[in-house]
């Protein structure tokens, strides 16, 4: 009795904190209306518990709160796992939310490892995010700049850590190109994951020519990650999607205004907005969604049509 009396707690203690988040979302909206903004709108860049690192919320928690902003789902970013499973089992507790499963290539799943992405694609999960945490690219790239890694991007590892290049001596490694081929067998989402912006050219250039029809460019203004403008169109014309994130904007100084610049030159039509959170230390990412929303329209000059586009229709198009 005691055990189901403190689960109903927890449950009300996470729906007053739902409606706290979105009712302070709308008192800040200055007449845009949150919940429509987020109908039928994807989070494709979010992380959740259960995870090695601390989370916000748990997967379940995320549906929830999803649900009630009428969102339509959100994909499971782990840089450790893949969530093909824990997305099926938010699907089944929560059939209206698409709950989207995706195995990120660092090395607890063997890095660049085709095996590894085909037994996801089998889960169910549906995107392939190429190295982060272990990425070549991450490590010079810190080295370089002297900048703190990002959250959860790990520490000390019992085992000795591998950095995974994707290009080896100027062309795409064999095992990159392996990767990409299961990608297009199982008619999976290619994402450039924290890999160099040259890397991530080159790789949605191989992935055009292989056929591939869902691609993203991940979170192109982070400054680890951040893509010109002429890559960014090099990429759009190779039929990749750009996707610019709230953390980045939030947490990494890159103002609002280069964010909305970079999604004018690109064109709303290819750009998809997500949160890139789930730290325990940021915001939840149903409300910081509806605030990078509200932050378009009210400073960025952007109509409702408009951030409809970017976290409906374009997401939809690469998850069902």
């Amino acid at each position: 009795v005691c055990h189901m009396h403190a689960h109903a707690h927890d449950r009300i203690s996470r729906y007053h904190h739902l409606a706290y988040d979105l009712g302070m979302s709308r008192s800040n909206s200055e007449g845009v209306n949150s919940l429509n903004l987020l109908e039928n709108a994807y989070d494709l860049h979010v992380h959740t518990a259960p995870d090695i690192t601390g989370r916000r919320l748990d997967d379940f928690d995320m549906a929830e709160r999803a649900r009630s902003a009428g969102m339509k789902g959100f994909a499971i970013k782990c840089h450790q796992f893949q969530s093909g499973g824990r997305a099926a089992l938010v699907r089944r507790q929560y059939p209206e939310i698409n709950a989207v499963g995706g195995i990120t290539l660092n090395n607890s799943v063997g890095g660049l490892n085709p095996m590894a992405v085909e037994m996801a694609a089998r889960m169910g999960s549906k995107i392939v995010w190429l190295p982060t945490v272990n990425s070549m690219h991450q490590k010079q790239y810190l080295e370089q700049t002297g900048e703190a890694r990002p959250y959860g991007a790990g520490g000390v590892s019992a085992v000795p850590i591998q950095d995974i290049p994707v290009l080896v001596d100027g062309a795409l490694s064999q095992d990159a190109l392996d990767v990409l081929d299961v990608i297009r067998q199982f008619d999976l989402v290619l994402a450039t994951g924290h890999i160099s912006p040259k890397e991530s050219v080159a790789l949605i250039r191989a992935g055009h020519e292989m056929g591939l029809k869902k691609m993203i460019a991940t979170h192109v203004s982070f400054p680890m990650t951040s893509l010109s403008m002429e890559e960014q169109q090099i990429c759009i014309a190779c039929g990749a999607v750009m996707e610019q994130s709230y953390y980045t904007c939030c947490w990494t100084g890159v103002p609002l205004a280069h964010i909305s610049s970079q999604i004018r030159e690109a064109g709303c039509h290819n750009v998809i907005l997500s949160t890139d959170m789930g730290q325990s230390t940021s915001r939840d990412p149903v409300t910081a969604l509806n605030e990078f929303a509200e932050r378009l329209i009210r400073e960025g000059g952007f109509t409702e049509r408009e951030i409809h586009t970017m976290v409906c229709d374009v997401p939809t198009t690469l998850v069902e």
